[in-house]
């Protein structure tokens, strides 16, 4: 029997189930939360296969199976092209906190968008705004926080920043991982690093943001191998 990878689609808000080869009984969960490079249907419809996604392959070293709430344009002080959810929100959210609580292990892979924050008017309309060192390092103590109370003893948390070497955004790389490194340590999450090298040369898009299959592959690997994930999940 099949298993399935269950994804919760970027921006709309409808499950896309990507059937993969046979494989073992499931230990349990793999939570996914982050933006569009963990987003299947961005990844599909830049022609690539989400089953060559990281947390794909992720999901069948550990035999874990993921389940992946990536919204594009999101991040920890920005909602998704600013009309969706931030990672905070989705971690809060009554049916992903389910999820979580449950979860074998938890990745939250974002960051790379946090150089601006979205600025709502009185009608609804909004607008971008840089996103102080302050304001980004308050949104990832809070969203830390809640996802503190919401795992289970035994879970492993994963904190990364898949970034890519996109010129205009690199001043604001260093900061975004100095604060993740810093409250990840707090918690015991364990941070690794997807920020440096990850996804360059080959393994970047034309965009300079990301990944392409080789870049999929690269993540998966530093995540597993540079993670205490290798030692539980051989």
């Amino acid at each position: 029997m099949k298993r399935l990878l269950v994804v919760a689609a970027a921006i709309v808000a409808s499950a896309v189930f990507v059937p993969v080869q046979a494989e073992a009984k499931s230990r349990g969960d793999l939570v996914v939360i982050g933006d569009s490079i963990s987003d299947p249907v961005f990844f599909k419809g830049r022609g690539g296969d989400p089953a060559k996604m990281w947390w794909a392959k992720l999901g069948r070293k550990t035999h874990t199976t993921p389940r992946v709430y990536a919204e594009r344009g999101s991040g920890y002080t920005k909602p998704g092209k600013c009309r969706t959810t931030t990672i905070g929100q989705r971690i809060t959210k009554r049916s992903i906190a389910k999820r979580i609580r449950a979860a074998q292990i938890v990745v939250v892979a974002a960051g790379v968008n946090d150089f601006s924050r979205c600025v709502f008017r009185p009608d609804r309309t909004h607008y971008q705004k840089e996103t102080t060192a302050e304001e980004l390092d308050k949104a990832i103590e809070t969203t830390f926080n809640d996802l503190d109370r919401g795992i289970a003893k035994n879970s492993r948390v994963i904190i990364t920043a898949p970034y890519g070497s996109r010129p205009s955004l690199r001043p604001y790389r260093e900061r975004l991982v100095q604060s993740l490194v810093s409250h990840a340590k707090k918690h015991r999450f364990q941070y690794v690093d997807t920020a440096h090298g990850t996804i360059w040369g080959k393994a970047r898009a034309k965009d300079r943001v990301h990944p392409t299959a080789v870049g999929m592959q690269r993540m998966y690997r530093e995540i597993y191998t540079s993670s205490n994930l290798r030692r539980r999940f051989p």
